[in-house]
């Protein structure tokens, strides 16, 4: 077994959240590659290694329709003709070229994605020799680096800009944002889980949840997210679920349907770790309660609560402690968090029985001051802040080749590469 499998398997290990000290421990080593210039995963072995075209979804109907320009700036395609045009009339006249791919964000770092899909669907659409240069996904770059370089004739690439620029700026964008949440939880070691399915196109969640995985999230919510690198969703339950119990409990079939929900989940799902649900009510620490106690009696496994309050909302126990006064006190907050711990705590239920995860409008900055206040999480789900924003790629064609150099052709303001050390040849 590879170095690099060894590394999904201990990932995979980790979705199932069954140990919670192994869990932390592992995502922590892996956060530490950071610190060695590269989030790839296989960096944990010092490795580098470019994931193969059977990972992706490249099927025939997709090379096709990339060919036929369906995705293409009609643009280029009219560009394309033109250049097969001239050939015919210069048939002498057939220059290489060098088309320079880089990062138009102008501050700070961001973690590079996408390239790996873009080589491979370059190499499965591309009839001709196109030489690519690049950094490896999961590589730290800065404002206006270079992450690409292809060289040869311009119709054999000319049309397939728009695709791997698409593909490049979306899954940087939320590899990036992803990083940024997974560091500010780096001190105290909680688990990203990775839950911004629903605010964006299905189609995308294959190439995002590769993006977060590459990141250092710990979990994802989909299969569709997790079939690139071979991990297993997980989630906890939804609030449609309890609803769905509404009616029976005011029949008085039975008593709550926050803890019926639970108890039923636990039931059927036993290899799973159960996760309740608990601001259906508004009151997180009364229902925790409630829930936690109700499946102890039963036997039944209770991993965790979690909040999801709406931000809309001051939840009932903070209005009944007195505590109004707080700085922040609606939705999920550090005063509601501690609220649900100490009923916990103080009825047996403690960390290293019943765990809290919380989600709702949680970004980079919001994790952070959780982490520094040490607000008692052990699990943060993290949805449409990872979307926001823009990482914007370009490229250009800055030389030609002539025996055997590169000459400078570009665009003003668009000169030849300074530095083209990082990238390495795909072969």
């Amino acid at each position: 077994m590879s170095n690099y499998n060894i590394g999904i398997l201990v990932i995979i290990y980790s979705q199932n959240l069954k140990n919670y000290k192994t869990i932390r421990i592992i995502s922590y080593k892996f956060k530490l590659t950071w610190c060695r210039g590269t989030l790839k995963l296989n960096s944990l072995n010092n490795e580098k290694t470019r994931l193969p075209a059977s990972f992706f979804e490249i099927t025939d109907e997709l090379i096709d329709k990339i060919k036929n320009g369906y995705f293409t700036d009609v643009y280029f395609l009219r560009a394309l003709n033109i250049i097969n045009r001239v050939k015919k009339e210069n048939k002498d006249y057939r220059p290489r070229f060098l088309m320079n791919i880089f990062s138009r964000h102008k501050k700070g770092k961001a973690v590079v994605c996408g390239l790996d899909y873009s080589i491979r669907l370059i190499q499965s659409v591309s009839s001709g020799e196109v030489e690519i240069n690049a950094l490896y996904d999961g590589d730290i770059i800065g404002p206006n680096e270079t992450v690409m370089t292809l060289a040869g004739h311009l119709e054999d690439f000319i049309t397939l800009e728009t695709v791997y620029l698409g593909i490049i700026a979306r899954a940087t964008k939320v590899a990036t944002r992803s990083w940024e949440v997974v560091e500010a939880s780096l001190e105290k070691k909680i688990p990203i889980l990775f839950f911004p399915a629903r605010f964006d196109l299905f189609s995308n969640q294959s190439l995002d949840g590769y993006a977060g995985h590459i990141s250092g999230v710990l979990g994802v919510s989909t299969e569709a997210q997790s079939k690139w690198w071979g991990g297993k969703p997980l989630g906890t339950i939804p609030h449609a679920i309890i609803a769905y119990f509404k009616p029976g409990e005011f029949e008085g079939r039975w008593k709550d349907s926050t803890v019926e929900a639970t108890k039923w989940f636990a039931r059927l799902h036993p290899n799973v770790n159960c996760i309740s649900l608990v601001d259906f009510e508004n009151n997180c620490p009364e229902t925790s309660l409630k829930v936690a106690t109700a499946l102890e009696d039963e036997g039944l496994n209770l991993w965790g609560v979690r909040l999801d309050t709406s931000s809309s909302l001051i939840d009932f126990s903070i209005i009944e402690n007195g505590q109004l006064d707080a700085f922040d006190k609606t939705g999920v907050n550090p005063t509601l968090v501690c609220n649900v711990r100490d009923i916990l705590d103080d009825h047996g239920f403690t960390r290293d029985k019943v765990k809290i995860v919380v989600s709702g409008g949680f970004d980079a900055d919001k994790i952070r001051y959780y982490a520094e206040n040490n607000v008692p999480i052990d699990a943060i789900g993290v949805g449409s802040s990872l979307f926001k924003g823009n990482i914007d790629f370009t490229a250009d064609i800055v030389a030609y080749e002539k025996n055997n150099e590169w000459i400078s052709c570009g665009k003003v303001g668009r000169p030849y590469p300074k530095d083209l050390t990082r990238l390495e040849r795909v072969v």
